[in-house]
């Protein structure tokens, strides 16, 4: 019996996807010869349109996470995609998991004004493009308001336009930069968000998003963008993203080269990030011996960076990987406790599911259930039980 566990650096980068009406997979280097076979297996986003996830693939892929009762996951799915909840909502019949789905009380409000926001942000940055340059200005404001109130609307395509219609010499919104901060919370240290508020930051965001939803060649293209311009500081964190981007392009090598030039910076944070992409990488390829010194020497220290919950998290499955079950265990509990406190709900999850895998395959009957209640309570927790009006 092979025992799976999954890269939290690779669901942390890639969502679950449907490609020809089945899940799709992919699986990364043989398993060490031990008593402890481990097999690392990620979820890879593969679509016959690399541009983007088409309504169909959307609902298929909503159906699947329904039936296996991944609600945190179906929820994350319309953030990431809010250009199919309005499709949705008509399309779907009065009764059945995804009509349950769509009345509880977190789905309700995403749905309610989803819709007219995106229609209101693209009748404000179309007068920006056309209309003079006073109103111009006054419209590029109005569409900030509708893309971060009441919450943010992570849609890089509306991002991107908003960003490209900005009028000369008209200021950014301190209001959009606060909006952004929970994307790029994972992204880059506090303090340069704060240091850099302008076209880098946003491109940023925008690069983010593309990822996540597996659209990788226009991720890069944002964390370009990204590094060309933004200050000194950011350039280094947008090089980072690159290559992650690279790495789910099959540019392995370039993103190597990328990160092992930024292990090299002088910044303490950046390098630590760098050595810790540059562990995950290694665990993808099933290269555990390597995985663990570049994570060791990421994690070595009291210094936190950015992602550094994804590490610890990669840390233990490569210990498990190992045989060391005592230290594995005990760094995935450390990562669930980081990626709790700092609100990663699918990253946390994705660690609690390894675990999970770890006790049944170990037959550890206590550690099991109690694993996955704790799985069963964070889903309950995150999406509230059915309510009509």
């Amino acid at each position: 019996m092979i025992h799976r566990l999954r890269s939290a650096f690779f669901l942390a980068l890639t969502l679950p996807a449907l490609a020809g009406g089945c899940l799709t997979t992919s699986s990364f280097g043989p398993a060490p010869h031990d008593a402890h076979k481990v097999k690392i297996e990620g979820n890879c986003l593969e679509l016959a349109d690399p541009t983007s996830l088409s309504f169909d693939g959307f609902l298929r892929v909503l159906t699947e996470h329904l039936a296996a009762d991944r609600r945190h996951s179906a929820y994350v799915l319309f953030e990431r995609f809010p250009e199919h909840s309005a499709a949705l909502a008509g399309r779907v019949a009065d009764a059945g998991p995804i009509a349950d789905f769509l009345q509880t009380e977190k789905m309700r409000p995403l749905l309610s004004d989803a819709s007219p926001r995106r229609q209101s942000a693209e009748r404000f940055i179309q007068r920006a493009l056309r209309g003079p340059s006073k109103d111009a200005a006054q419209a590029w404001r109005e569409a900030a308001r509708a893309l971060v109130h009441p919450h943010l609307l992570a849609d890089p395509v509306l991002f991107e336009k908003w960003v490209e219609a900005r009028p000369t010499n008209t200021d950014w919104p301190t209001e959009t930069f606060s909006a952004l901060r929970p994307t790029l919370r994972d992204r880059i240290p506090s303090e340069a968000l704060d240091k850099d508020r302008g076209d880098g930051v946003v491109w940023l965001a925008i690069g983010s998003w593309r990822l996540q939803r597996g659209e990788f060649r226009r991720a890069l293209s944002a964390f370009k963008q990204s590094e060309a311009m933004g200050d000194e500081c950011l350039k280094g964190w947008a090089l980072l993203h690159q290559a992650e981007a690279m790495k789910s392009l099959d540019q392995s090598a370039s993103a190597a080269t990328v990160l092992a030039s930024l292990a090299e910076r002088a910044d303490p944070v950046l390098r630590r990030a760098a050595w810790s992409k540059l562990g995950g990488f290694k665990l993808q390829d099933g290269h555990t011996q390597q995985a663990l010194v570049f994570l060791t020497k990421a994690l070595d220290g009291k210094a936190s960076f950015p992602g550094s919950g994804i590490a610890l998290a990669d840390l233990g499955i490569t210990l498990l990987t190992l045989g060391q079950d005592e230290n594995g265990l005990d760094y995935l509990h450390r990562a669930q406790e980081v990626l709790s406190r700092q609100g990663q709900t699918e990253v946390l999850l994705a660690s609690l599911e390894n675990e999970l895998r770890f006790h049944e395959h170990l037959n550890n009957a206590d550690s099991r259930e109690k694993t996955r209640e704790r799985i069963r309570q964070i889903e309950a927790s995150t999406h509230p039980s059915v309510h009509r009006e």
